[in-house]
């Protein structure tokens, strides 16, 4: 794939780039609903599911426009930042204390920033792009470095390391979700990455997988625009 192509996929794709980043996030909205958002219509959804379209909507624009931007502490903290920018104190700023929950049973340590550009450091010097994106999304989900918003983060950082070597877009459907949080689970909870990176790996689409694919979700149109 051309570089041309996988932006051509990106701006293709982009509402369902959007809407299955909303979904692992949390958000019970329907691909209609924010299709209806990106397009600046009225919507029957939540306020706090929209905003968290308009918020997603501005992280993968970012991502899109400084796909060759280096891989950096600056660069992570924007793409979250831009989650909720009416929320600033929280977004875009490394996590200060110890957390635990659904994503993080083991309550990793707050990141540090000197160890987190060390962390970055080795992950920018994986040879294999591929991998290097995937490690970095297993990197961000496992540290949880924010408060919120660390699996959107994750897969949009992903998808622009993928990106920079024309390796296509990463988006976990909404099929794939059940799937994708048991192991997720599995890996916060101590276990290794290899059941959450297989996933990863065959969510990654490239402009053949979506000139041959079928929609993945009975509301989402055959073309999109």
């Amino acid at each position: 794939m051309t570089r041309q192509e996988n932006h051509f996929l990106a701006h293709k794709l982009f509402a369902e780039l959007v809407h299955n980043t909303a979904v692992i996030e949390g958000c019970d909205i329907t691909f209609p609903q924010t299709q209806t958002i990106l397009d600046g219509g009225d919507s029957s959804a939540a306020p706090a599911d929209i905003q968290t379209v308009q918020g997603l909507r501005d992280a993968w624009r970012f991502a899109l426009a400084h796909v060759d931007d280096p891989l950096n502490l600056y660069f992570i903290c924007t793409v979250n930042r831009q989650i909720c920018p009416k929320d600033a104190d929280r977004w875009g700023v490394l996590r200060s204390k110890n957390t635990g929950g659904a994503d993080a049973p083991h309550e990793p340590p707050a990141p540090r920033v000197a160890w987190l550009q060390e962390d970055l450091a080795k992950i920018d010097a994986i040879a294999d792009p591929k991998a290097r994106a995937l490690d970095f999304f297993c990197y961000c989900v496992a540290a949880q470095l924010f408060r919120g918003g660390n699996k959107a983060t994750a897969t949009i950082t992903a998808t622009k390391l993928l990106m920079e070597h024309n390796l296509g877009v990463l988006t976990i459907d909404p099929a794939s979700a059940k799937a994708f949080r048991n192991a997720l689970l599995d890996l916060c909870s101590g276990g290794d990455s290899t059941g959450l990176r297989t996933i990863l790996e065959h969510r990654i689409r490239t402009i053949e997988h979506w000139q041959s694919s079928e929609p993945e979700a009975p509301d989402r149109p055959i073309e999109m625009t």
